[in-house]
């Protein structure tokens, strides 16, 4: 199952709302333009505009939620009369606001997190890979062992490197593919 952060909506119905909702994410992406780089750098495979049209969705929900609740509460608890009506709607407001821009900001900080667990690995794996070719240890084969080593996300974006090679495909290139 993919993954999608905090959002309240399941990762197949953001497909559905983002269609629908074609010119809210568009407007998204204006006000947020770097959403769609955090977003491949988290490795959340959605487009920008369907993940801020998911995004906004899902902070209403939240918010509609902790409205509703608070409202039920001001009612049991017989608070006087503008309190019953402002706690729900300001606190509509407040939530809704603070979580759109919790989701929104979300990818940026997946995406820190894995460029620290890369860069933990990358030293370890390029003095293996080192050691590897001045062995004599072919280019190609020398990424497949950092691959199916343990070096945590560089295995993991090396594998993905590897994966894309064609067999008659130079490795030179698929460095350049790759960088």
């Amino acid at each position: 199952m993919q993954k999608t952060g905090l959002l309240f909506i399941p990762f197949s119905a953001i497909h559905q709302l983002g269609s629908r909702f074609r010119g809210l994410g568009t407007r998204i992406t204006t006000i947020f333009p770097g959403l769609q780089y955090d977003l491949s750098n988290a490795q959340i495979e959605l487009s920008a505009s369907n993940y801020g049209v998911a995004a906004t969705f899902s902070a209403l929900g939240f918010g509609l939620f902790i409205s509703i609740f608070l409202g039920i509460i001001s009612l049991i608890r017989q608070f006087k009369f503008p309190i019953p009506v402002l706690l729900p709607l300001l606190s509509f407001m407040v939530v809704s606001i603070a979580l759109f821009l919790l989701h929104i900001y979300y990818p940026r900080i997946l995406s820190k997190s894995v460029a620290i667990k890369i860069d933990r690995g990358l030293v370890f794996a390029t003095r293996y890979m080192l050691i590897q070719v001045s062995s004599g240890i072919p280019l190609y084969q020398t990424l497949a062992n950092v691959a199916d080593g343990d070096y945590g996300q560089v295995s993991r974006e090396f594998r993905k490197a590897v994966s894309r090679r064609v067999p008659a495909q130079p490795s030179q290139l698929l460095l350049r593919i790759w960088l």
